[in-house]
């Protein structure tokens, strides 16, 4: 197939645009014109033209990837997803992330705590927390290192019950333990701030 021109994309840094005799257009990138010195006038075989657009699908995948990556920490499983869900072929996302992962820009660990950190920090417990973390497909074992990052919740259970009761009668209490159950609070716990905050409200009395 004759490659009848090359231009670059304008207001793009590494993007160019390759237009065949047959009409059709393609989209390809630095590295592909490169890899494949390609130039206006040049003859592509049937299979040198398969392996280009090879090529240039797995630069798309690393771009998209790479780009899902700087918008925030995210895990392996879960990029590899998104890019499948964009279209990319599923060997392609598992090899962009895999490149990702070796330079250290995705990382399931760091990703796990960014996700505990987020939730103590929005009170949320446990029980939502790992919800989030298998969501984000953090590896199982990594979580309890992880969930480690939440530490001691009481006073976190106690400043939204605080927010949460106004007359302290009995239907009240009972729909503020509904909504430490909801951000995923286990009922021990819930319970025991409950006790908390009647002490204290007797002790203001």
């Amino acid at each position: 197939m004759l490659l009848e021109k090359i231009s670059r994309i304008p207001n793009t840094t590494d993007a160019f645009r390759l237009e065949f005799e047959n009409g059709t257009k393609m989209k390809c990138f630095v590295e592909n014109v490169a890899d494949f010195s390609l130039a206006s006038g040049m003859e592509l075989d049937g299979e040198r033209y398969t392996a280009l657009l090879e090529a240039v699908a797995f630069s798309r995948t690393r771009r998209r990837a790479a780009r899902l990556a700087a918008s925030r920490p995210i895990s392996e499983g879960e990029l590899k997803t998104k890019l499948v869900m964009k279209g990319e072929s599923p060997e392609h996302a598992a090899a962009a992330a895999e490149r990702l992962v070796n330079a250290g820009a995705v990382d399931d660990a760091a990703c796990a705590e960014s996700i505990v950190r987020r939730c103590a920090a929005k009170g949320y417990g446990p029980a939502e927390v790992k919800r989030r973390l298998a969501s984000a497909k953090i590896p199982r074992e990594l979580w309890d290192e992880a969930m480690e990052g939440l530490g001691d919740q009481s006073e976190t259970l106690d400043r939204l019950l605080r927010a949460r009761i106004k007359t302290g009668d009995r239907q009240e209490l009972s729909r503020a333990g509904e909504y430490l159950a909801r951000r995923g609070f286990g009922w021990d716990d819930i319970r025991s701030a409950l006790r908390r905050f009647g002490e204290i409200s007797e002790d203001e009395e």
